[in-house]
Protein backbone atom coordinates (compact mmCIF):
# COMPACT_ATOMS: atom_id res chain seq x y z
CA UNK A 1 0.00 0.00 0.00
CA UNK A 2 3.20 2.08 0.29
CA UNK A 3 5.02 2.90 -2.75
CA UNK A 4 6.84 5.75 -1.45
CA UNK A 5 10.10 3.77 -1.63
CA UNK A 6 9.72 2.53 -5.00
CA UNK A 7 8.99 5.94 -5.84
CA UNK A 8 11.73 7.62 -4.52
CA UNK A 9 14.07 4.88 -6.33
CA UNK A 10 12.73 5.81 -9.55
CA UNK A 11 13.20 9.24 -9.19
CA UNK A 12 16.71 9.06 -7.67
CA UNK A 13 17.95 6.78 -11.11
CA UNK A 14 16.73 9.49 -12.87
CA UNK A 15 13.61 7.81 -14.90
CA UNK A 16 11.67 9.50 -17.04
CA UNK A 17 8.96 7.91 -17.48
CA UNK A 18 6.91 5.21 -15.03
CA UNK A 19 5.83 1.93 -16.80
CA UNK A 20 3.32 0.14 -14.45
CA UNK A 21 1.86 -3.37 -16.03
CA UNK A 22 -0.03 -3.64 -13.30
CA UNK A 23 -3.68 -3.13 -12.34
CA UNK A 24 -5.35 0.60 -11.55
CA UNK A 25 -5.69 0.30 -7.82
CA UNK A 26 -1.76 0.11 -7.06
CA UNK A 27 -1.42 2.38 -10.11
CA UNK A 28 -3.15 4.86 -8.30
CA UNK A 29 -1.58 4.47 -5.07
CA UNK A 30 2.06 4.80 -7.10
CA UNK A 31 0.65 7.87 -8.96
CA UNK A 32 -0.09 9.31 -5.52
CA UNK A 33 3.31 8.68 -4.16
CA UNK A 34 4.98 10.50 -6.94
CA UNK A 35 2.59 13.57 -6.72
CA UNK A 36 3.62 13.13 -2.70
CA UNK A 37 7.17 13.58 -3.61
CA UNK A 38 6.87 16.44 -6.44
CA UNK A 39 7.72 13.71 -9.14
CA UNK A 40 6.17 14.34 -12.09
CA UNK A 41 6.85 12.25 -14.53
CA UNK A 42 4.43 10.70 -17.47
CA UNK A 43 2.81 7.42 -15.93
CA UNK A 44 2.20 4.54 -18.75
CA UNK A 45 0.52 1.39 -18.68
CA UNK A 46 -1.84 -1.42 -19.97
CA UNK A 47 -5.15 -1.89 -19.87
CA UNK A 48 -5.12 -3.10 -16.28
CA UNK A 49 -4.64 0.87 -15.55
CA UNK A 50 -8.22 0.91 -16.83
CA UNK A 51 -10.55 2.32 -13.74
CA UNK A 52 -7.42 4.02 -12.30
CA UNK A 53 -9.05 7.40 -12.72
CA UNK A 54 -11.56 6.10 -10.28
CA UNK A 55 -8.47 5.83 -7.52
CA UNK A 56 -7.46 9.51 -8.22
CA UNK A 57 -8.85 12.24 -6.58
CA UNK A 58 -8.29 16.54 -6.86
CA UNK A 59 -7.23 16.10 -3.40
CA UNK A 60 -4.15 13.63 -4.38
CA UNK A 61 -2.59 16.59 -6.71
CA UNK A 62 -1.41 14.12 -9.43
CA UNK A 63 -0.33 15.99 -12.28
CA UNK A 64 1.49 13.83 -14.29
CA UNK A 65 0.05 12.42 -17.43
CA UNK A 66 -1.36 9.05 -16.94
CA UNK A 67 -1.63 6.97 -20.16
CA UNK A 68 -2.55 3.75 -21.14
CA UNK A 69 -3.63 1.68 -23.91
CA UNK A 70 -6.75 -0.33 -23.80
CA UNK A 71 -9.38 -1.86 -25.48
CA UNK A 72 -11.94 -0.09 -24.73
CA UNK A 73 -12.89 3.73 -23.15
CA UNK A 74 -16.38 4.04 -21.60
CA UNK A 75 -16.09 7.90 -22.31
CA UNK A 76 -15.92 7.02 -25.94
CA UNK A 77 -18.15 9.22 -28.76
CA UNK A 78 -18.59 5.89 -30.64
CA UNK A 79 -22.21 5.60 -30.84
CA UNK A 80 -22.46 1.80 -30.20
CA UNK A 81 -19.57 2.35 -27.06
CA UNK A 82 -22.26 5.25 -26.12
CA UNK A 83 -25.08 2.73 -26.02
CA UNK A 84 -23.36 0.16 -24.22
CA UNK A 85 -22.63 2.53 -21.70
CA UNK A 86 -25.46 4.17 -21.35
CA UNK A 87 -27.64 0.93 -20.69
CA UNK A 88 -25.01 -0.62 -18.65
CA UNK A 89 -24.78 2.41 -15.93
CA UNK A 90 -28.60 2.04 -15.87
CA UNK A 91 -28.67 -1.42 -15.06
CA UNK A 92 -25.60 -1.25 -12.60
CA UNK A 93 -25.63 2.01 -11.82
CA UNK A 94 -21.49 2.40 -12.71
CA UNK A 95 -19.86 3.34 -15.79
CA UNK A 96 -18.86 -0.09 -17.82
CA UNK A 97 -14.57 -1.56 -17.14
CA UNK A 98 -13.20 -2.89 -20.52
CA UNK A 99 -14.04 -6.37 -18.67
CA UNK A 100 -17.56 -5.64 -19.51
CA UNK A 101 -17.10 -4.62 -23.11
CA UNK A 102 -14.54 -7.10 -23.63
CA UNK A 103 -17.03 -10.10 -22.17
CA UNK A 104 -19.86 -7.78 -24.50
CA UNK A 105 -17.71 -8.44 -27.11
CA UNK A 106 -16.90 -12.31 -26.53
CA UNK A 107 -20.10 -12.86 -27.00
CA UNK A 108 -21.05 -11.03 -30.05
CA UNK A 109 -18.54 -12.25 -32.06
CA UNK A 110 -18.89 -16.23 -31.32
CA UNK A 111 -22.94 -15.43 -32.02
CA UNK A 112 -21.80 -13.72 -35.15
CA UNK A 113 -19.11 -16.12 -36.11
CA UNK A 114 -21.59 -19.07 -35.21
CA UNK A 115 -24.22 -17.76 -37.59
CA UNK A 116 -22.21 -17.58 -40.37
CA UNK A 117 -21.08 -21.00 -40.08
CA UNK A 118 -24.31 -22.30 -40.27
CA UNK A 119 -24.55 -23.02 -36.11
CA UNK A 120 -27.76 -24.05 -35.49
CA UNK A 121 -27.94 -27.56 -34.55
CA UNK A 122 -28.99 -28.00 -30.84
CA UNK A 123 -27.87 -31.41 -31.11
CA UNK A 124 -23.83 -30.60 -32.57
CA UNK A 125 -21.12 -31.75 -30.67
CA UNK A 126 -18.78 -29.17 -29.11
CA UNK A 127 -15.57 -30.42 -31.13
CA UNK A 128 -17.59 -30.03 -34.14
CA UNK A 129 -19.22 -26.57 -33.23
CA UNK A 130 -15.56 -25.40 -32.09
CA UNK A 131 -14.21 -26.50 -35.35
CA UNK A 132 -16.58 -24.83 -37.80
CA UNK A 133 -16.81 -21.55 -35.56
CA UNK A 134 -12.56 -21.64 -35.52
CA UNK A 135 -13.16 -21.94 -39.39
CA UNK A 136 -15.09 -18.85 -39.71
CA UNK A 137 -13.31 -16.55 -37.34
CA UNK A 138 -10.12 -17.69 -38.89
CA UNK A 139 -11.19 -16.82 -42.37
CA UNK A 140 -9.45 -13.68 -44.04
CA UNK A 141 -13.47 -12.90 -44.55
CA UNK A 142 -14.60 -12.50 -41.07
CA UNK A 143 -14.02 -9.40 -38.80
CA UNK A 144 -15.91 -7.80 -36.08
CA UNK A 145 -16.46 -4.38 -35.26
CA UNK A 146 -17.63 -3.83 -31.82
CA UNK A 147 -16.97 -2.47 -28.28
CA UNK A 148 -12.97 -2.96 -28.57
CA UNK A 149 -12.46 -2.59 -31.46
CA UNK A 150 -13.54 -2.03 -35.20
CA UNK A 151 -12.61 -4.31 -38.10
CA UNK A 152 -10.74 -7.02 -35.80
CA UNK A 153 -9.68 -10.19 -37.43
CA UNK A 154 -8.06 -13.17 -35.86
CA UNK A 155 -5.09 -15.20 -37.53
CA UNK A 156 -4.73 -19.00 -37.97
CA UNK A 157 -3.40 -19.04 -34.07
CA UNK A 158 -6.58 -17.08 -32.76
CA UNK A 159 -4.32 -13.69 -32.75
CA UNK A 160 -6.73 -10.82 -32.70
CA UNK A 161 -5.67 -7.31 -34.85
CA UNK A 162 -6.93 -4.38 -33.96
CA UNK A 163 -6.00 -1.05 -32.85
CA UNK A 164 -5.76 -0.21 -29.42
CA UNK A 165 -7.56 2.61 -27.41
CA UNK A 166 -5.38 5.26 -25.69
CA UNK A 167 -6.95 7.19 -22.97
CA UNK A 168 -5.01 10.12 -21.26
CA UNK A 169 -6.64 10.52 -17.40
CA UNK A 170 -7.11 14.05 -16.76
CA UNK A 171 -8.21 15.78 -13.78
Amino acid sequence: KDFSTQVSNLSDAGCDVIYLPIYYTEAGLIAKAAAAKGYNVPIFGNDGLDGVSSQITAADNITAKITYLTPYDPASTDEKVVAFTAKYQEKYKEAPNQFAADGYDAVMILFNAMKVAGVNDVTMSAADMSAKVKDVLTSSSFSYSGLTGSGMTWDKTGSCAKEPVIVSVNK
